[in-house]
């Protein structure tokens, strides 16, 4: 409560000390200072803040080590993490899950940080607790999606493996060969499985038919565009030499 000596004519160290404590009892966190000297360290203040957050009142805690609001699922990791900082004389801030009065559990942020005295010995500790609840279960809800999101995606890259096997099979694995002209081929799709393919069909001895198609768009849609055209192309190429037939006919099989 040591006030500056240029401030010390605004305000009386009574006043001082009345408007720190109304500052710390309006705070929305939870202030707390225990006494370490003392057997099993009780605590001696509690501010407001507190009691809105864990609904104990003064009266309920003062004189009490702070553990009363761990409960059966308090990570007991968490706890030693504290225990070793007191211990050891040093700040640390942990999340652990707390209970309310009645019970109900909240996901607690504590910062602890030791105070000394003119001595340079640890006395106290003052703890500054938060109320994470909403965080922690929106991190909870973000880590489901993201596996279900991955799930999701492994099954997508597995479907998209299965129809890219699929579309190899409408390729021409085999070309004809010919003394006057050499037939190759390298198709590679911009994605997994694409919608652009060819086809080279013998119509008759030494007549071919050469398809090469680019399907609108990318992926499964495009992909399931191909196969019907295709199949259709092949159907209608073997019984006319015109391509404006074999076009005219593919496209009446595909409309229908």
């Amino acid at each position: 409560t040591n006030i500056p000596r240029r401030y010390a004519s605004l305000v009386s160290k009574k006043g001082f000390e009345d408007l720190l404590i109304n500052a710390i009892n309006k705070s929305n966190e939870g202030i707390t200072i225990s006494s370490i000297d003392q057997p099993d360290s009780p605590l001696i203040f509690v501010n407001d803040g507190f009691e809105r957050l864990t609904w104990y009142a003064k009266e309920d805690v003062i004189g009490k080590n702070c553990r009363f609001l761990q409960g059966k699922e308090t990570d007991h990791a968490a706890v030693d993490v504290l225990r070793h900082a007191i211990s050891n004389k040093q700040q640390t801030t942990v999340e652990l899950l707390n209970y309310k009065k009645d019970g109900t559990p909240f996901w607690n942020r504590l910062s602890i940080t030791p105070l000394k005295n003119e001595s340079g010995i640890t006395t106290h500790y003052v703890g500054v607790q938060s109320d994470i609840t909403e965080i922690r279960e929106t991190q909870k809800e973000l880590t489901e999606a993201n596996n279900i999101l991955a799930l999701f995606k492994d099954k997508i890259n597995f479907d998209l493996y299965q129809a890219r096997i699929a579309q190899s099979f409408i390729m021409p694995s085999i070309l004809p060969i010919d003394e006057r002209v050499r037939f190759s081929s390298l198709f590679e799709p911009k994605e997994q499985i694409g919608g652009d393919f060819y086809d080279v069909i013998e119509l008759d001895k030494g007549i071919y038919g050469i398809l090469i198609a680019d399907v609108t768009g990318h992926g499964i849609p495009a992909a399931l565009l191909t196969f019907m055209t295709s199949f259709a192309f092949q159907s209608s190429a073997l019984k006319f030499y015109s391509p404006a037939k074999v076009v005219t006919a593919t496209n009446e099989k595909l409309f229908n």
